[in-house]
């Protein structure tokens, strides 16, 4: 019985663990990549609104930005 409830904490622990990792959209607003797709810094977004524009397409994640001042 002991071994019957560790292993439903351990399933348990494994599947929620794997559902919380969210996608992160990078922006740079000197990103001169030909491909801006957001998914690193090396092809960040260059606007702002793209970033948000991926995360509410594909369901949500974290926009993170790099600093400067953005138009």
């Amino acid at each position: 019985m002991k071994l019957d409830i560790l292993k439903v904490i351990y399933i348990f622990t494994f599947i929620s663990t794997q559902t919380c990792v969210a996608q992160v959209w990078y922006v740079d607003k000197d990103s001169q990549g030909e491909n801006q797709d957001g998914s690193t810094w090396e092809t960040a977004f260059s606007q702002v609104q793209d970033a948000i524009d991926a995360a509410a397409s594909t369901g949500g994640g974290e926009v993170w930005i790099a600093a400067g001042i953005y138009d």
